[in-house]
Protein backbone atom coordinates (compact mmCIF):
# COMPACT_ATOMS: atom_id res chain seq x y z
CA UNK A 1 0.00 0.00 0.00
CA UNK A 2 3.16 1.99 0.11
CA UNK A 3 2.17 3.19 -3.28
CA UNK A 4 -0.68 4.35 -3.01
CA UNK A 5 -0.35 8.17 -4.09
CA UNK A 6 -2.75 10.91 -4.23
CA UNK A 7 -1.72 14.45 -6.27
CA UNK A 8 -3.21 17.28 -4.80
CA UNK A 9 -5.18 18.66 -8.22
CA UNK A 10 -6.05 14.82 -8.82
CA UNK A 11 -3.75 14.41 -11.85
CA UNK A 12 -2.81 11.15 -9.65
CA UNK A 13 -5.47 8.96 -8.67
CA UNK A 14 -4.90 5.38 -6.81
CA UNK A 15 -7.16 2.59 -8.84
CA UNK A 16 -9.29 1.15 -6.38
CA UNK A 17 -9.15 -2.41 -5.47
CA UNK A 18 -12.25 -5.34 -5.02
CA UNK A 19 -10.72 -5.80 -1.15
CA UNK A 20 -10.74 -1.83 -0.85
CA UNK A 21 -14.16 -1.48 -1.96
CA UNK A 22 -15.39 -4.27 0.43
CA UNK A 23 -13.81 -2.54 3.43
CA UNK A 24 -15.27 0.77 2.76
CA UNK A 25 -18.52 -0.90 2.13
CA UNK A 26 -18.27 -2.27 5.52
CA UNK A 27 -16.77 0.70 7.08
CA UNK A 28 -19.99 3.19 6.40
CA UNK A 29 -22.64 0.13 7.08
CA UNK A 30 -20.93 -0.34 10.28
CA UNK A 31 -20.50 3.45 11.27
CA UNK A 32 -24.27 4.24 10.16
CA UNK A 33 -25.33 1.70 12.71
CA UNK A 34 -22.48 2.58 15.39
CA UNK A 35 -23.98 6.22 15.23
CA UNK A 36 -27.87 5.06 15.07
CA UNK A 37 -27.51 2.58 18.36
CA UNK A 38 -25.26 5.41 20.19
CA UNK A 39 -27.59 7.93 19.84
CA UNK A 40 -30.81 6.15 19.86
CA UNK A 41 -30.23 4.22 23.39
CA UNK A 42 -28.57 7.15 24.89
CA UNK A 43 -31.64 9.20 27.36
CA UNK A 44 -30.39 12.40 26.12
CA UNK A 45 -31.20 13.92 23.24
CA UNK A 46 -27.67 15.40 22.62
CA UNK A 47 -24.51 13.35 22.38
CA UNK A 48 -20.91 13.91 21.16
CA UNK A 49 -18.80 11.49 19.09
CA UNK A 50 -14.94 11.90 17.76
CA UNK A 51 -13.88 10.13 14.27
CA UNK A 52 -10.49 9.46 13.42
CA UNK A 53 -9.14 8.58 9.86
CA UNK A 54 -5.57 7.82 11.34
CA UNK A 55 -4.60 7.40 7.98
CA UNK A 56 -6.93 9.44 5.68
CA UNK A 57 -5.48 9.29 1.97
CA UNK A 58 -6.59 11.84 -0.75
CA UNK A 59 -10.77 11.01 -0.68
CA UNK A 60 -11.06 9.26 -3.78
CA UNK A 61 -10.28 6.65 -6.40
CA UNK A 62 -10.54 6.14 -9.73
CA UNK A 63 -12.62 2.67 -10.47
CA UNK A 64 -11.35 -0.15 -12.39
CA UNK A 65 -13.69 0.41 -15.45
CA UNK A 66 -12.72 4.38 -15.07
CA UNK A 67 -16.67 4.66 -15.00
CA UNK A 68 -16.18 7.44 -12.23
CA UNK A 69 -14.59 8.03 -8.95
CA UNK A 70 -14.91 6.22 -5.48
CA UNK A 71 -14.95 8.18 -2.51
CA UNK A 72 -12.55 7.12 0.18
CA UNK A 73 -12.46 6.34 4.00
CA UNK A 74 -13.49 9.88 5.15
CA UNK A 75 -16.59 10.21 2.64
CA UNK A 76 -17.27 6.62 3.86
CA UNK A 77 -17.50 7.78 7.72
CA UNK A 78 -19.52 11.46 6.97
CA UNK A 79 -22.16 9.98 4.89
CA UNK A 80 -22.88 7.15 7.61
CA UNK A 81 -22.70 9.14 10.16
CA UNK A 82 -25.05 11.35 8.40
CA UNK A 83 -27.44 8.67 7.36
CA UNK A 84 -27.38 6.80 10.98
CA UNK A 85 -28.63 10.11 12.59
CA UNK A 86 -31.07 11.02 10.15
CA UNK A 87 -32.65 7.21 11.58
CA UNK A 88 -32.11 8.70 15.38
CA UNK A 89 -34.23 12.22 14.56
CA UNK A 90 -36.57 10.05 11.92
CA UNK A 91 -40.38 9.83 13.60
CA UNK A 92 -41.89 7.29 11.35
CA UNK A 93 -38.73 5.32 13.11
CA UNK A 94 -39.86 6.22 16.67
CA UNK A 95 -37.29 8.73 16.56
CA UNK A 96 -35.77 11.12 18.80
CA UNK A 97 -37.03 14.38 16.91
CA UNK A 98 -35.11 17.35 17.59
CA UNK A 99 -31.80 14.83 18.65
CA UNK A 100 -28.48 16.91 18.41
CA UNK A 101 -25.20 15.52 17.15
CA UNK A 102 -22.11 17.33 17.83
CA UNK A 103 -19.63 15.41 15.27
CA UNK A 104 -16.04 16.51 15.00
CA UNK A 105 -13.91 14.24 12.46
CA UNK A 106 -10.17 14.28 12.52
CA UNK A 107 -8.51 13.42 9.22
CA UNK A 108 -4.81 12.81 9.41
CA UNK A 109 -1.89 12.06 6.57
CA UNK A 110 1.50 11.68 6.58
CA UNK A 111 1.49 13.45 2.83
CA UNK A 112 0.73 17.63 2.49
CA UNK A 113 -0.68 16.36 -1.48
CA UNK A 114 -2.77 13.83 0.37
CA UNK A 115 -4.12 16.42 2.55
CA UNK A 116 -5.21 18.63 -0.48
CA UNK A 117 -6.07 16.00 -2.55
CA UNK A 118 -8.47 15.53 0.14
CA UNK A 119 -9.78 19.03 0.93
CA UNK A 120 -10.38 19.25 -2.97
CA UNK A 121 -12.75 16.85 -3.17
CA UNK A 122 -14.61 17.80 -0.19
CA UNK A 123 -15.61 21.39 -2.29
CA UNK A 124 -16.14 19.23 -5.30
CA UNK A 125 -18.66 16.98 -3.56
CA UNK A 126 -20.27 20.44 -2.10
CA UNK A 127 -19.38 19.66 1.33
CA UNK A 128 -17.67 22.76 1.91
CA UNK A 129 -19.28 23.20 4.93
CA UNK A 130 -17.21 20.95 6.32
CA UNK A 131 -14.31 22.58 5.70
CA UNK A 132 -15.88 25.98 7.36
CA UNK A 133 -17.39 25.10 9.88
CA UNK A 134 -14.84 23.43 12.14
CA UNK A 135 -16.34 20.34 12.29
CA UNK A 136 -13.13 18.67 10.73
CA UNK A 137 -9.65 18.83 11.45
CA UNK A 138 -6.86 18.14 8.63
CA UNK A 139 -3.83 17.03 10.14
CA UNK A 140 -0.51 16.60 7.96
CA UNK A 141 2.25 14.15 9.72
CA UNK A 142 2.25 10.71 11.28
CA UNK A 143 -0.53 9.18 13.09
CA UNK A 144 1.85 8.63 15.96
CA UNK A 145 2.25 12.26 16.35
CA UNK A 146 -1.04 13.19 16.93
CA UNK A 147 -2.14 10.27 19.21
CA UNK A 148 -2.11 12.21 22.53
CA UNK A 149 -3.92 15.05 20.20
CA UNK A 150 -6.90 12.72 19.40
CA UNK A 151 -7.37 11.08 22.88
CA UNK A 152 -7.95 14.61 24.43
CA UNK A 153 -10.21 15.41 21.57
CA UNK A 154 -12.40 12.05 22.36
CA UNK A 155 -12.16 12.27 26.01
CA UNK A 156 -16.05 13.23 26.80
CA UNK A 157 -18.05 11.30 24.16
CA UNK A 158 -17.82 7.85 22.25
CA UNK A 159 -14.99 7.62 19.80
CA UNK A 160 -14.29 5.85 16.68
CA UNK A 161 -10.73 5.29 15.29
CA UNK A 162 -9.96 3.95 11.51
CA UNK A 163 -6.52 3.13 11.21
CA UNK A 164 -6.04 1.99 7.78
CA UNK A 165 -2.09 2.22 7.28
CA UNK A 166 -0.14 2.48 4.05
CA UNK A 167 2.90 0.30 5.60
CA UNK A 168 2.96 -2.83 8.54
CA UNK A 169 5.61 -0.30 10.81
CA UNK A 170 3.51 2.84 10.74
CA UNK A 171 1.25 2.18 14.06
CA UNK A 172 2.81 1.48 17.16
CA UNK A 173 0.85 -0.92 19.32
CA UNK A 174 1.56 1.03 22.32
CA UNK A 175 -0.73 3.95 20.47
CA UNK A 176 -3.37 0.89 20.03
CA UNK A 177 -3.40 0.39 23.73
CA UNK A 178 -3.44 4.15 24.58
CA UNK A 179 -6.91 4.52 22.52
CA UNK A 180 -8.44 1.42 24.24
CA UNK A 181 -7.68 2.93 27.65
CA UNK A 182 -10.65 4.86 26.71
CA UNK A 183 -13.44 2.48 27.44
CA UNK A 184 -15.61 4.26 24.78
CA UNK A 185 -13.76 3.94 22.07
CA UNK A 186 -13.35 1.55 19.23
CA UNK A 187 -10.84 1.02 16.50
CA UNK A 188 -11.36 -0.57 12.89
CA UNK A 189 -7.38 -1.88 12.48
CA UNK A 190 -5.77 -3.03 9.15
CA UNK A 191 -3.28 -5.52 10.53
CA UNK A 192 -1.24 -6.00 7.76
CA UNK A 193 -0.14 -10.09 8.02
CA UNK A 194 0.95 -10.46 4.60
CA UNK A 195 3.68 -7.44 5.41
CA UNK A 196 4.54 -9.15 8.61
CA UNK A 197 5.11 -12.67 7.14
CA UNK A 198 7.46 -10.94 4.84
CA UNK A 199 9.85 -9.77 7.20
CA UNK A 200 9.64 -12.76 9.72
CA UNK A 201 12.43 -14.88 7.43
CA UNK A 202 14.57 -12.30 8.35
CA UNK A 203 13.66 -10.98 11.69
CA UNK A 204 17.18 -10.32 12.66
CA UNK A 205 17.33 -7.27 10.03
CA UNK A 206 14.33 -6.29 10.69
CA UNK A 207 14.02 -6.56 14.32
CA UNK A 208 13.45 -2.46 14.35
CA UNK A 209 10.06 -2.98 13.08
CA UNK A 210 8.98 -6.36 14.26
CA UNK A 211 9.87 -6.11 17.95
CA UNK A 212 10.38 -2.80 18.65
CA UNK A 213 8.21 -0.80 16.69
CA UNK A 214 4.93 -3.56 16.68
CA UNK A 215 6.52 -5.30 19.85
CA UNK A 216 6.60 -8.88 18.75
CA UNK A 217 9.39 -9.96 20.12
CA UNK A 218 7.27 -12.93 22.07
CA UNK A 219 5.23 -14.18 18.71
CA UNK A 220 5.13 -15.60 15.18
CA UNK A 221 7.99 -17.88 16.88
CA UNK A 222 6.62 -21.13 15.38
CA UNK A 223 5.01 -20.25 11.81
CA UNK A 224 4.74 -24.13 10.52
CA UNK A 225 6.43 -25.07 6.80
CA UNK A 226 3.44 -27.29 6.33
CA UNK A 227 0.55 -26.76 4.27
CA UNK A 228 -1.06 -23.56 3.55
CA UNK A 229 -4.56 -24.41 5.63
CA UNK A 230 -2.13 -24.83 8.92
CA UNK A 231 -0.18 -21.95 8.29
CA UNK A 232 -3.11 -19.29 7.46
CA UNK A 233 -4.69 -20.96 11.12
CA UNK A 234 -1.46 -20.51 13.02
CA UNK A 235 -1.40 -16.72 11.46
CA UNK A 236 -4.61 -15.38 12.29
CA UNK A 237 -4.75 -17.36 15.65
CA UNK A 238 -1.82 -15.60 16.42
CA UNK A 239 -2.59 -12.07 15.20
CA UNK A 240 -5.39 -12.13 17.64
CA UNK A 241 -3.21 -13.47 20.43
CA UNK A 242 -0.83 -10.69 19.86
CA UNK A 243 -3.20 -7.97 19.71
CA UNK A 244 -5.77 -9.50 22.65
CA UNK A 245 -2.12 -9.49 25.13
CA UNK A 246 -0.86 -6.25 24.07
CA UNK A 247 -4.08 -4.16 23.85
CA UNK A 248 -5.81 -4.12 27.13
CA UNK A 249 -9.29 -5.00 24.66
CA UNK A 250 -12.34 -6.42 25.99
CA UNK A 251 -13.39 -7.76 22.13
CA UNK A 252 -11.99 -8.66 19.41
CA UNK A 253 -12.93 -9.58 16.00
CA UNK A 254 -11.56 -10.04 12.62
CA UNK A 255 -12.64 -9.83 8.82
CA UNK A 256 -9.71 -11.10 6.24
CA UNK A 257 -9.36 -9.55 3.05
CA UNK A 258 -7.80 -11.71 0.55
CA UNK A 259 -6.57 -11.34 -2.97
CA UNK A 260 -6.59 -14.81 -4.15
CA UNK A 261 -7.50 -18.25 -2.74
CA UNK A 262 -4.73 -18.87 -0.65
CA UNK A 263 -3.40 -15.00 0.65
CA UNK A 264 -4.88 -13.07 3.19
CA UNK A 265 -3.52 -9.33 2.58
CA UNK A 266 -4.86 -8.07 6.22
CA UNK A 267 -7.08 -8.70 8.61
CA UNK A 268 -9.64 -6.32 9.39
CA UNK A 269 -9.80 -6.04 13.17
CA UNK A 270 -12.60 -4.67 14.81
CA UNK A 271 -11.46 -3.92 19.07
CA UNK A 272 -13.82 -2.80 21.64
CA UNK A 273 -14.65 -2.80 24.82
CA UNK A 274 -18.62 -3.83 24.23
CA UNK A 275 -20.14 -6.98 23.15
CA UNK A 276 -22.68 -4.62 21.24
CA UNK A 277 -20.38 -3.29 19.56
CA UNK A 278 -19.01 -6.65 18.30
CA UNK A 279 -22.60 -7.68 17.78
CA UNK A 280 -23.13 -5.08 15.58
CA UNK A 281 -20.01 -5.08 13.60
CA UNK A 282 -20.22 -8.63 12.86
CA UNK A 283 -23.97 -7.98 11.22
CA UNK A 284 -21.99 -5.73 8.96
CA UNK A 285 -18.93 -8.35 7.94
CA UNK A 286 -21.70 -10.96 7.14
CA UNK A 287 -23.28 -8.47 4.23
CA UNK A 288 -20.01 -8.83 2.57
CA UNK A 289 -18.71 -11.97 3.66
CA UNK A 290 -17.88 -14.19 0.90
CA UNK A 291 -15.94 -17.24 1.97
CA UNK A 292 -17.69 -20.45 3.23
CA UNK A 293 -17.97 -21.39 6.35
CA UNK A 294 -18.19 -25.24 6.34
CA UNK A 295 -14.40 -24.75 4.78
CA UNK A 296 -12.86 -21.66 5.84
CA UNK A 297 -14.21 -20.59 8.72
CA UNK A 298 -11.52 -22.00 10.86
CA UNK A 299 -8.38 -21.13 8.84
CA UNK A 300 -9.54 -17.24 7.57
CA UNK A 301 -12.74 -16.93 9.75
CA UNK A 302 -15.71 -14.75 7.54
CA UNK A 303 -13.94 -12.32 5.07
CA UNK A 304 -13.83 -11.19 1.52
CA UNK A 305 -11.53 -12.97 -1.24
CA UNK A 306 -11.05 -11.12 -4.70
CA UNK A 307 -10.87 -14.59 -6.57
CA UNK A 308 -14.63 -14.89 -5.49
CA UNK A 309 -16.06 -12.14 -7.63
CA UNK A 310 -13.43 -12.25 -10.45
CA UNK A 311 -14.49 -15.94 -10.92
CA UNK A 312 -17.35 -15.06 -12.59
CA UNK A 313 -21.21 -16.92 -11.65
CA UNK A 314 -21.67 -19.54 -8.41
CA UNK A 315 -22.54 -22.67 -8.55
CA UNK A 316 -24.77 -22.16 -6.06
CA UNK A 317 -26.27 -19.31 -3.43
CA UNK A 318 -23.01 -19.02 -0.79
CA UNK A 319 -25.18 -17.15 1.44
CA UNK A 320 -27.87 -19.78 2.12
CA UNK A 321 -25.54 -22.58 2.22
CA UNK A 322 -23.20 -20.56 4.67
CA UNK A 323 -26.64 -19.57 6.45
CA UNK A 324 -27.31 -23.05 7.10
CA UNK A 325 -23.73 -24.09 8.27
CA UNK A 326 -24.10 -20.67 10.71
CA UNK A 327 -27.38 -22.08 12.08
CA UNK A 328 -26.31 -25.42 13.49
CA UNK A 329 -22.82 -24.24 14.58
CA UNK A 330 -24.51 -21.61 16.30
CA UNK A 331 -27.31 -23.90 18.00
CA UNK A 332 -24.40 -26.58 18.75
CA UNK A 333 -22.53 -23.93 20.00
CA UNK A 334 -25.48 -22.60 22.63
CA UNK A 335 -26.14 -25.68 23.47
CA UNK A 336 -22.82 -26.95 24.77
CA UNK A 337 -22.58 -23.95 26.87
CA UNK A 338 -26.01 -24.12 28.59
CA UNK A 339 -25.68 -27.77 29.37
CA UNK A 340 -22.93 -27.20 31.60
CA UNK A 341 -24.39 -23.90 33.81
CA UNK A 342 -27.22 -21.76 32.65
CA UNK A 343 -26.73 -18.35 31.90
CA UNK A 344 -27.81 -15.50 31.33
CA UNK A 345 -28.47 -14.17 27.86
CA UNK A 346 -25.76 -11.15 28.67
CA UNK A 347 -23.40 -13.77 30.40
CA UNK A 348 -24.22 -16.63 26.74
CA UNK A 349 -23.77 -13.05 24.26
CA UNK A 350 -20.05 -12.19 25.94
CA UNK A 351 -19.45 -16.10 26.40
CA UNK A 352 -19.98 -16.76 22.36
CA UNK A 353 -19.16 -13.50 20.71
CA UNK A 354 -15.32 -14.01 19.68
CA UNK A 355 -16.01 -18.03 19.34
CA UNK A 356 -18.67 -17.79 16.93
CA UNK A 357 -18.99 -16.51 13.78
CA UNK A 358 -22.87 -15.14 14.49
CA UNK A 359 -24.00 -11.95 15.15
CA UNK A 360 -26.07 -10.73 17.54
CA UNK A 361 -29.09 -11.40 15.51
CA UNK A 362 -28.35 -14.92 14.78
CA UNK A 363 -28.00 -15.75 18.14
CA UNK A 364 -31.33 -13.94 18.72
CA UNK A 365 -32.82 -16.57 15.79
CA UNK A 366 -31.07 -19.47 17.16
CA UNK A 367 -32.56 -18.96 20.84
CA UNK A 368 -36.13 -18.50 19.15
CA UNK A 369 -35.65 -21.53 17.49
CA UNK A 370 -34.58 -23.75 19.69
CA UNK A 371 -37.03 -22.87 21.78
CA UNK A 372 -39.44 -23.50 19.72
CA UNK A 373 -38.00 -27.45 19.36
CA UNK A 374 -38.05 -27.27 22.96
CA UNK A 375 -33.91 -27.83 23.16
CA UNK A 376 -33.98 -24.80 25.44
CA UNK A 377 -36.08 -22.18 27.75
CA UNK A 378 -36.07 -18.72 28.18
CA UNK A 379 -36.79 -17.90 31.96
CA UNK A 380 -37.27 -14.50 33.74
CA UNK A 381 -35.55 -13.41 37.23
CA UNK A 382 -39.20 -14.18 38.92
CA UNK A 383 -39.39 -17.48 37.19
CA UNK A 384 -41.95 -17.09 34.52
CA UNK A 385 -41.22 -18.58 31.36
CA UNK A 386 -40.45 -15.54 28.85
CA UNK A 387 -42.71 -16.66 25.56
CA UNK A 388 -41.98 -13.48 23.22
CA UNK A 389 -39.58 -13.20 20.26
CA UNK A 390 -38.77 -9.78 19.39
CA UNK A 391 -35.90 -8.24 20.14
CA UNK A 392 -36.42 -5.55 22.25
CA UNK A 393 -38.26 -8.27 24.63
CA UNK A 394 -35.22 -9.89 25.31
CA UNK A 395 -33.59 -8.58 28.60
CA UNK A 396 -29.99 -9.30 29.17
CA UNK A 397 -31.17 -11.22 32.54
CA UNK A 398 -33.29 -13.59 31.19
CA UNK A 399 -31.78 -17.04 31.87
CA UNK A 400 -31.15 -19.63 29.16
CA UNK A 401 -31.26 -23.03 30.16
CA UNK A 402 -31.96 -26.57 29.36
CA UNK A 403 -35.68 -27.72 29.87
CA UNK A 404 -36.62 -29.16 33.05
CA UNK A 405 -38.84 -31.55 31.50
CA UNK A 406 -38.64 -33.44 28.85
CA UNK A 407 -35.28 -32.51 26.62
CA UNK A 408 -35.34 -33.70 23.13
CA UNK A 409 -31.97 -33.50 21.73
CA UNK A 410 -28.70 -36.27 22.84
CA UNK A 411 -26.83 -33.72 25.16
CA UNK A 412 -24.31 -36.22 25.30
CA UNK A 413 -23.46 -35.34 21.95
CA UNK A 414 -21.97 -32.19 22.85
Amino acid sequence: MKNTVWSADHSQIPTLKPHTRAKHQLLERYIEQWVYIHCKSHPAYQNKITIIDGFCGGGIYQTEDNLGDWEGSPFRLIRGIERGHKRVCDPDDGGKVGHKLEAQFIFIDNTREHINSLKKAFRERGLDQYLRNGKCSFLCGDFSKYVDHCLDATRNGQSFFLLDPFGVDDIRISDIRKIMSLRKAEILWTFMISGITRLLPNRAKYRHILDETLDLSGYFRDLPNSKASQRHCYLRNESLTFIREKSDVEYIYPFSLMENKNTVLYYLVHLANSVKAIEVMKDSMWKYNNLECRYHYDIYGIGYRTFEEMSGSKLYDIDQFNQRELEETLDESVLRVIYQTPLSYQTLRKTLVEKNPGSGTHLLESLYRMRRFHDLEIVKPNGGVFSGESASGMKSDYIIRVPRQGKLFDLKSF
